[in-house]
């Protein structure tokens, strides 16, 4: 089906290899950034073997691909790279897989079943909050980023697979995510990715990575099968049956699911709060709001859903690191049949690519895009933004299952932190950006922190030995 419309414009690329000499050079987060910057809110890049790149910094191009015509718009290839560390999965399958999967996770996120899980991250945060008065209260650095995902990694653990994931074997795990987003990311931005049986070096650790991802995983999936961890999302997953057919998971697709839970789960909420601490190193007078509500919000203790609603500066603040910071910075799909975008023509088999990062500073929507401002997110303030301008959890049908599941848990690790503590980073400090599919710093964040006296901060309660 040939469909009327403009061409994209974009830069001419090179015969044979296109734009891709350019992803290498800059990276593709750059690449895409300054595409925009250059061509406008549709653009494109030429891709090997005649295909292209179009890249979407527009709500109206949003709410189509990923709302109106989302059928059109598949995961398809594009989601080939991710699917190397985490197989198919809620997130990655598509179709009549994906709505059997999602039917079986829904119930555990939502605001109800979320609700169950509070008490369990309370637990967690304040353990760590005990075990930083015991180590770090002195004012010694410490890298917060490693700290925050040993957090995240460890309510993971505990909320949805009823397993302690600390110590070693959590750490290694750690490491070879890391080791396979940044693989996975550099294979996206090579001329040629070449097949994982073929043993180059990058290949080789990649399954070394991968090898210890699944052991790791194995191992949790053995205790829950042995009985740790009911009434968990994992032990949902271990008895679901497809209604229609009455089929189980089997032992690959529990695996890639539980892959898939373990790395959403904890790496993009570290993320999150550790570029909440980041930007707050430069915005006083956000924090010092938010140390006054943290106080305000009461003496920790059961944590029910009620909480939250005593910390809406708290909830702001994040949502603006959202948009400053989305984890996710691009989403690319895959076009099922042409269409037209903005007035351009979107030709059938090319990787439509939204550009997350620039679509939320996007100066027709946003006031001072690059400005941190949390009083965006008041309830006034977005009742009339475009809904489709605001895509830190994707939107539609397919938007993020755990959307509630991370806010609660960075609301209350922010809150519970601060009314302990405030931890300070240099404000002057470079901070690269990691080479990898998640928006996050590389290298760790060395941060310090400065107790809080008693008189202005929570009551000491005792928390679980860490």
């Amino acid at each position: 089906m040939s469909v009327e419309g403009r061409a994209l414009p974009g830069p001419p690329g090179i015969p044979v290899l296109g734009s891709m000499l350019t992803f290498a050079r800059r990276g593709v987060f750059d690449t895409f950034t300054k595409l925009h910057a250059e061509y406008g809110d549709f653009a494109r890049l030429r891709l090997p073997g005649g295909k292209i790149a179009a890249a979407i910094a527009h709500p109206d191009g949003a709410e189509r691909i990923l709302r109106e015509r989302r059928h059109n718009y598949i995961k398809g290839p594009t989601y080939d790279p991710i699917r190397l560390i985490t197989g198919t999965n809620l997130v990655t399958a598509e179709g009549a897989a994906w709505a059997w999967r999602r039917r079986l996770a829904q119930p555990a996120f939502t605001r109800a079943g979320v609700a169950k899980l509070l008490e369990a991250m309370g637990s967690c945060v304040d353990a760590m909050v005990e075990r930083w008065a015991r180590r770090y209260a002195d004012g010694r650095p410490f890298d917060l980023q490693r700290e925050l995902v040993a957090l995240t990694m460890r309510i993971v653990g505990r909320t949805l697979f009823g397993v302690e994931l600390a110590g070693e074997g959590a750490e290694s795990s750690g490491r070879a995510f890391d080791a396979a987003l940044s693989i996975v990311h550099a294979r996206g931005a090579a001329s040629v990715a070449l097949p994982l049986a073929i043993p180059t070096p990058s290949n080789l650790r990649l399954r070394r990575a991968l090898a210890t991802l699944h052991q790791e995983v194995e191992a949790i999936i053995a205790r829950a099968r042995a009985g740790e961890g009911q009434d968990t999302l994992l032990s949902a997953l271990l008895h679901a049956r497809d209604p229609e057919t009455g089929a189980a998971l089997d032992a690959i697709q529990l695996r890639d699911e539980v892959i898939m839970l373990y790395l959403a789960g904890h790496e993009t909420t570290a993320t999150l709060l550790t570029w909440t601490f980041w930007a707050l190193a430069r915005a006083p007078e956000a924090m010092e709001e938010l140390l006054a509500e943290a106080d305000r919000s009461g003496d920790p203790g059961p944590v029910t859903p009620e909480l939250f609603e005593s910390l809406p500066w708290t909830r702001q603040v994040l949502q603006e690191v959202l948009r400053l910071h989305p984890p996710a910075p691009l989403v690319p799909r895959t076009v099922v049949e042409d269409d037209v975008l903005g007035g351009y023509r979107i030709p059938a088999g090319a990787h439509a690519v939204l550009h997350v990062y620039t679509l939320h500073r996007h100066p027709e929507f946003w006031e001072s895009p690059a400005a941190f401002r949390p009083e965006r997110f008041a309830d006034a303030a977005i009742s009339a933004q475009h809904r489709y301008a605001y895509l830190p959890f994707s939107a539609g049908p397919r938007t993020c299952i755990g959307n509630t599941f991370a806010l609660w848990e960075s609301q209350l690790a922010l809150a519970r932190i601060l009314r302990r503590f405030v931890v300070e980073l240099d404000p002057r400090a470079p901070l690269r950006l990691a080479a990898s599919t998640i928006h996050r710093p590389a290298g760790g964040v060395t941060a310090r922190l400065r107790s809080r006296p008693a008189s202005d901060g929570a009551t000491r309660g005792a928390a679980e030995p860490a």
